[in-house]
C-alpha cells in the first residue's frame, strides 16, 4: 500500500502504521477479497519481522518460490492501487 494514496484521498499525512489493509481503507479504496487477502499477508510480515522470533518465521517460509510469488502479488497490488486511485 502506498501511503501516498492516503495523502491523495485525505489531504493529510498518512498515519505512522504498517497495516496495509487499514491504510487502504483510510484511503477509501474499495477493497475486494483478493486485495484484502494480499494486504493482510503483507501486513503480517510488516509486524512479525520487527521481532527476532518473527525474523525466524520469515526465514522458514521465505523460500525462493514463496518470494517469487509474493513479489508478483505485490506488483499486482501496486498496479491495482494505482488503477483504483486513477478512477
Amino acid at each position: 500500500m502506498r501511503k501516498a494514496a492516503v495523502v491523495a484521498a485525505t489531504g493529510e499525512h498518512a498515519p505512522p502504521i504498517h497495516n496495509v489493509l487499514r491504510l487502504a481503507e483510510k484511503a477509501g479504496l474499495g477493497i475486494d477479497d483478493r486485495m484484502a487477502d494480499l494486504f493482510a499477508e503483507r501486513t503480517r510480515f510488516n509486524l512479525e519481522t520487527r521481532y527476532p522470533k518473527g525474523r525466524q518465521t520469515l526465514k522458514c517460509i521465505g523460500t525462493r518460490d514463496y518470494t517469487v510469488r509474493t513479489l508478483a502479488e505485490a506488483k499486482e497490488a501496486a498496479s491495482w492501487i494505482e488503477t483504483t486511485i486513477a478512477m
